[in-house]
């Protein structure tokens, strides 16, 4: 019983998508937001602007590192623009399950944010709207690092590690995926600029440390600023008080 009141919280805190398997059961609402959080989002909301050109920028040093490729074999945007925010960095590539493998193993975390179409998650019940090439999106589409936290270092770190891996790859991806299921212990050098020491947006962060312990992050993320006087006291009062 505790089990399955466990994963059904899971998949309400996921949207109602099972993150192991990416499936989805459900249509779920992420709707959290109490007093605390308000007050919190409240001075985040201040940095709002500065965090949106900090994205713009580091969206201009992964344009301006994938020029410098001329093997990658990816569909990375060269167009900047001015309007959007670039809450996500999605770049297209017919061997994504192959470059999130390598990347990974270079500790570089990347996300598919949707591994199919909606209308094949059979629990949603969907009509097929046969729009093939959305299947051919949900394949190849791939999400780099993109935060507030994301520094030119660790954008080097990350098309580096991209420049490396279509380096390396022969010219015929068939022959490459062949290669790949006959050589998965092989050993991939990369320079001094190795992708240790990473670091993942806070929210991420957190998410990751609570899965080692098979917990649940229900957070909205971690404010970098300090926590408002008043914010401070009122929760300090409620605490003492129940």
């Amino acid at each position: 019983m505790i089990r399955k009141l466990l994963d059904s919280r899971t998949l309400v805190r996921f949207n109602g998508e099972d993150r192991q398997t990416g499936e989805f059961h459900y249509h779920g609402y992420t709707a959290l937001l109490d007093n605390v959080q308000a007050a919190v989002l409240d001075v985040k909301l201040r940095h709002l602007p500065e965090w949106i050109e900090h994205r713009r920028t580091i969206a201009s040093y992964i344009v301006r590192g994938s020029k410098q490729s001329r093997n990658c074999v990816c569909r990375i945007s060269r167009v900047q623009s001015t309007s959007t925010t670039y809450q996500n960095y999605v770049i297209r590539t017919e061997c994504r399950d192959e470059l999130r493998e390598y990347l990974k193993a270079n500790g570089v975390e990347t996300l598919v944010h949707w591994r199919k179409p909606m209308w094949e998650h059979k629990d949603l019940a969907l009509d097929n709207p046969r729009l093939s090439e959305r299947k051919v999106f949900c394949r190849e589409v791939i999400s780099l690092p993109m935060s507030a936290e994301t520094t030119p270092q660790h954008v080097e770190m990350t098309v580096g590690c991209i420049r490396d891996f279509f380096a390396s790859r022969p010219t015929s991806l068939r022959t490459y995926r062949s290669q790949l299921r006959n050589e998965r212990s092989m050993t991939l050098s990369l320079s001094e600029r190795s992708c240790r020491g990473f670091e993942q947006a806070e929210i991420r962060a957190m998410s990751i440390e609570c899965e080692k312990v098979g917990g649940i992050n229900l957070a909205q993320g971690v404010c970098d600023t300090e926590v408002p006087q008043a914010v401070r006291e009122e929760a300090h009062t409620e605490s003492r008080t129940g």
